[in-house]
């Protein structure tokens, strides 16, 4: 193993195992390998060697995890993300910009700004702000990939919920998830061909997946920003 590691290394001697097994635990930043109570250094070290590809793809998906969750603060002063780009959050002066505003965040060329330092009142207008750009992008982008892929569906929503981005009933409700807007376009994209795709196959069977691909051929880089970072952005 190299010798400066980004994960605390346990080892649990089992008398009762008879296979190894390794769990990374991305929280914690651990990798625990649970071995038979006999076996030697060297073989628990050969092991770890051979599946160090394994360990360091997974150590280097919590790490970028840990640091997108720091990174994303919904207060004044912090930075929080509009269609993959980051954005500061400026407290401006609210007679002077926000008569007649209500209670939205406004979208500069290089912020966002609210109209107060108070964290509860932040999180608000950021919520709204969000949400009123989400009820325009989220329904153009689905309607607009559905009628260009010859693909139809009952009725769209948007929804509230956090990590899963979006469903599809079996009678063709779709759901999209506010937060999507936290992405680049290109990934808005592919979550809404991920639920067209459910209009032909209810599963996620290699059938389903050759049609994810039809309609958005760069599906993978999705699946994959998604898994790599996508539960990351739980700031709001």
């Amino acid at each position: 193993m190299p010798e400066k590691q980004a994960y605390q290394l346990y080892i649990d001697r089992n008398p009762r195992c008879r296979m190894v097994r390794l769990r990374f635990e991305p929280d914690r930043m651990q990798l625990r390998v649970t071995v038979p109570e006999r076996m030697t250094e060297r073989e628990v070290a050969e092991i770890i060697s051979r599946h160090r590809r394994w360990i360091e793809n997974r150590a280097a998906r919590a790490a970028e995890k840990q640091e997108l969750s720091l990174r994303y603060r919904p207060v004044a002063g912090g930075v929080v993300p509009f269609l993959g780009r980051d954005y500061p959050v400026v407290s401006v002066n609210v007679a002077a910009d926000y008569v007649g505003f209500g209670v939205t965040a406004r979208m500069r060329e290089d912020r966002i700004e609210v109209s107060s330092s108070d964290p509860e009142t932040v999180k608000r207008e950021l919520e709204l702000f969000y949400l009123t750009r989400a009820e325009k992008i989220l329904p153009e982008r689905l309607s607009g990939m559905a009628s260009e892929n010859g693909v139809d569906f009952k009725s769209f929503k948007i929804s509230d919920a956090r990590g899963r981005w979006g469903s599809c009933s079996g009678n063709g409700r779709i759901r999209l998830s506010w937060r999507l807007v936290f992405f680049p376009m290109e990934i808005i994209d592919g979550v809404a061909a991920h639920e067209l795709a459910h209009r032909r196959w209810m599963n996620h069977s290699a059938d389903f997946y050759r049609e994810w691909g039809r309609i958005y051929p760069d599906y993978l880089k999705v699946r994959e920003f998604l898994t790599r970072a996508g539960d990351s952005y739980g700031f709001l």
